[in-house]
Formats: structure tokens, C-alpha cells, sequence
């Protein structure tokens, strides 16, 4: 007997968005966002700019704005008002 696989739909357990990508004055670059996974906290982000890791062991930032949004969506999961970042760092090389 053959039995045919019931579809199930693939759910992206990560979630992000950039808010921000600008050029300083002083030529530094300032990168900030969010990144949440549904199912557990994270406690850093790692940033890769073309493939090369840039910044390591970003700890996230309070965001209740992303709590917020999400609630209704995916239900009462606290650990996603830590999920933003916000930081300045000199422009890699190459």
C-alpha cells in the first residue's frame, strides 16, 4: 500500500528585519534591527557582511515594539522584547 505525505506547511521559526544600515559621519556603519526565534531566547547576534563575520556576540536589546506586534500572531512569548540590536562599528575590510 502506498500512502501519499500529507502537506504540512514549513513556518519560519526565525524571524528579522533591519530598520537600519547607515554610514556615519565619521565613516563607521550602524546596523540595527530585530531577530527573534519563536521557540527560545536568544541571547546574542552575530553580523556577516558578504559571507565574512563583521561583529560577534552582539547582546540583544529591549524591544517591546516586537512583543508587541507579535502577540497577537504567535501568542504571549516574553522573551521577544529582547530581541533588538543597535551598533556602530568600523567598516570591514575587503
Amino acid at each position: 500500500m502506498v500512502t501519499t505525505p500529507t502537506p504540512c506547511p514549513i513556518k519560519p521559526l526565525i524571524h528579522g528585519y533591519l530598520d537600519a544600515v547607515d554610514r556615519q559621519p565619521n565613516g563607521e556603519i550602524r546596523i540595527a534591527g530585530w531577530i527573534f526565534r519563536e521557540d527560545a531566547r536568544l541571547e546574542t547576534v552575530d553580523i556577516v557582511l558578504n559571507g565574512h563575520l563583521w561583529l560577534s556576540s552582539i547582546r540583544l536589546q529591549e524591544r517591546p515594539d516586537v512583543l508587541a506586534t507579535y502577540r497577537a500572531t504567535i501568542g504571549d512569548r516574553p522573551h521577544l522584547a529582547w530581541s533588538g540590536f543597535d551598533v556602530t562599528a568600523e567598516t570591514p575590510h575587503g
